[in-house]
């Protein structure tokens, strides 16, 4: 995705047979998100009910999901400087099957425990998030247009609260502070398409300015098949760090290889086979 992270203007109406026009958006900077099966990644034994991760290359952490006949939902994420953070339930982050002025509600709540000069504190995020789709038409943005688009409308209202556990050790917390706040975004969606997410759209608290914007900038659905008769490659670790190993029959003619990034960075590498 593309990033706009100054983009600054009243959201665009929904309704039928709307158009969106985000032609003038600006590419700030991309983030780049590996997706992959949840079994086999290095924190799936925290999210057992998860078939789907995602890879953050820049922090290192991943993020859970489950997708299912109800939709997209998020289990929670593992950041290596912060530990697990787990949705219960988890998080719907897209509903399906969804159509024109089709409404649902998702009710979730998060914890996280820190300690700070000695003391454990304990944060709850409580949410109820309302999705609505408001509206379908076109879609413009910097680098292609789109019809047949459904704009979903989410509302996120959560209640946020502080509590510091009275004696450590004891698992007992007494309230520190409560608060809650309101978020609004319009995502927009291809139905049908292997490419749905389009744009998101964050808004103000009652959805009616945008604060910033992203949008697809380019996809990448993996390895290229190879020529018939031909076995498909193999490679692991995958993602790498440092250093990859590539199984595959051996072509005399093959000198060099292309590797994709996650950042999306382009590497022409030269092959070196075993034993030499």
């Amino acid at each position: 995705t593309a990033n706009d992270t100054t983009y600054l203007s009243p959201i665009l109406p929904g309704g039928a047979n709307a158009n969106w026009n985000y032609s003038g958006l600006q590419n700030q900077g991309t983030d780049t998100v590996i997706f992959q099966i949840a079994a086999g990644t290095p924190y799936a034994g925290d999210y057992p009910t998860a078939n789907l991760a995602s890879y953050d290359a820049s922090s290192g952490g991943w993020t859970y999901f489950t997708t299912n006949s109800a939709g997209i939902s998020v289990n929670g994420a593992y950041d290596p400087a912060f530990g697990p953070v787990t949705f219960n339930p988890p998080s719907l982050f897209c509903p399906v099957p969804f159509t024109y002025n089709n409404s649902r509600t998702s009710n979730n709540s998060l914890q996280i425990i820190f300690n700070n000069a000695g003391t454990n504190f304990r944060i709850t995020i409580a949410s109820q998030v309302d999705f609505l789709a408001d509206g379908f038409g076109n879609l413009t943005l910097p680098n292609g247009s789109y019809t047949n688009v459904l704009r979903i409308k989410s509302t996120d209202f959560s209640t946020n609260t502080i509590e510091a556990e009275l004696i450590a050790g004891s698992g007992i917390y007494i309230p520190v502070s409560t608060s809650q706040s309101q978020t609004t975004s319009f995502r927009h969606y291809k139905p049908g398409s292997s490419n749905s997410f389009l744009c998101d759209v964050s808004g103000d608290s009652l959805g009616i300015y945008a604060t910033q914007a992203s949008y697809l900038y380019s996809t990448n659905v993996g390895v290229n098949e190879l020529a018939a008769g031909r076995k498909q490659l193999t490679t692991y670790p995958n993602p790498a760090n440092t250093r990859a190993n590539i199984i595959a029959p051996v072509f005399a003619s093959v000198s060099e290889i292309e590797i994709l990034s996650a950042e999306g960075r382009s590497y022409q590498l030269p092959v070196i086979r075993q034993g030499e």
